[in-house]
């Protein structure tokens, strides 16, 4: 028993010494993998900030290289999947974008960005329903994440569910406005004018400035006393695909009215009573709206009067009479049709002195008396018809 005791006794400083020894090693050891750890964490953040970097300025195939890099250190970094996954997408390899999405997806819950870039890949795939689904995921998620509206609605227009796709738009410009404090803006720049030198052309160049901080690019401005009109493409950022689109808004109330999904669009035009508002569309009839509600009047279709006229419905410019009586719509082809825009009726056409050439009027506008036509083109073209008192009767 003695004997047993003094083993013990003088085993008691070994054991000391030897774990005194082993926590040293463990905590420089701990110490070694937390440094390694910090390196590699740091090294990884470059990479990401690199990788974004390289894929703002649309170098998606040195955003790719960031990002497997990162992959190569740690395959369960899902941002880096991600940058993967958009920089393959932006490089038309789709089936692997979707691979790697699908991974960053699975990493990361809730991931709503990842899920943003799936659904548009797979919309590249025509997955659509499936694109829909996603959409709809990411809306539960982040109900004002405007860019799954815009998806959504871009889905479902190539599925031909026009209503839907426009509750859609609807919703992502109205977020994108209220998020981008659009109405405040433009009321300021627009008050910041001098109004004793009012001038519709420095308006529109004072909106067309504004709206582009919504990715709206646009190709017509019509302004009235209270409300701006304006066509063009919505393209929100990271998006593979524009939407032509008509959209107005009373910057007197800070109101958002409406949007309308359309073909391209030409230009836009109020009646001087600012209760129509007149669209020509690309390949369509030119549509007439009230300007309040934005419910579709009429379309004024010249086929119906006219179906002899060898032509696409390729109208360019429009423009009301002083007294609203009168519509001119010009086309692709050197005419110029005069309609009742309350009626929808067309009363004339004038045809361009010219019989070789056509000439593609982009603009028409009415003499202060609308006594006589002017129609002009992009080449300095210009031509111009009396017209008849009995048109006003």
């Amino acid at each position: 028993m003695e004997e047993n005791k003094n083993i013990i006794l003088s085993t008691t400083p070994n054991i000391a010494r030897y774990s005194s020894i082993l926590i040293r090693r463990g905590l420089a050891l701990a110490n070694d993998i937390n440094q390694y750890s910090t390196y590699y964490c740091e090294q990884i953040n470059q990479l990401l900030e690199e990788a974004k970097y390289l894929y703002d300025l649309k170098v998606y195939c040195g955003a790719l290289t960031c990002s497997e890099k990162i992959i190569k250190i740690n395959k369960s970094c899902a941002e880096a999947w991600w940058y993967k996954a958009r920089s393959l997408w932006k490089t038309g390899e789709w089936e692997d974008a979707l691979i790697a999405i699908n991974q960053a997806v699975l990493l990361k819950c809730n991931f709503a960005e990842a899920l943003l870039t799936k659904s548009a890949i797979l919309i590249d795939l025509d997955e659509h329903i499936e694109a829909v689904k996603i959409a709809r995921e990411i809306i539960k998620i982040k109900p004002n994440e405007y860019r799954a509206l815009y998806n959504q609605g871009l889905t479902l227009k190539i599925l031909k569910k026009t209503n839907e796709a426009a509750l859609a738009f609807n919703k992502a410009i109205k977020i994108k406005f209220d998020s981008c404090n659009i109405f405040p803006k433009i009321k300021d720049k627009i008050e910041s004018l001098e109004f004793n030198t009012f001038n519709t052309e420095e308006i529109t160049k004072v909106i067309d400035t504004v709206i582009k901080d919504l990715n709206i690019f646009s190709s017509s401005i019509a302004i009235n006393s209270k409300m701006i009109a304006c066509t063009g493409n919505l393209c929100p950022e990271d998006f593979f695909e524009c939407v032509d689109m008509l959209t107005v808004f009373n910057f007197d109330t800070n109101e958002f009215l409406y949007f309308h999904c359309t073909r391209y669009s030409e230009q836009v035009a109020f009646s001087p009573d600012e209760k129509l508002l007149a669209q020509a569309v690309q390949d369509d009839p030119v549509r007439i709206y009230n300007a309040q509600t934005g419910k579709l009047i009429r379309t004024l279709d010249h086929h119906l009067y006219y179906p002899k006229i060898v032509s696409s419905q390729n109208e360019k410019g429009l423009a009301f009479s002083h007294d609203g009586m009168i519509l001119a719509t010009s086309d692709y082809q050197g005419r110029i049709f005069l309609w009742n825009p309350k009626t929808g009726e067309l009363l004339q056409i004038l045809s361009t002195s010219s019989s070789k050439e056509y000439k593609k009027y982009d603009s028409v506008y009415f003499s202060l008396d609308d006594q006589t036509l002017v129609a002009s083109d992009n080449y300095g073209h210009i031509e111009q018809w009396q017209l008849s008192s009995e048109l006003f009767k």
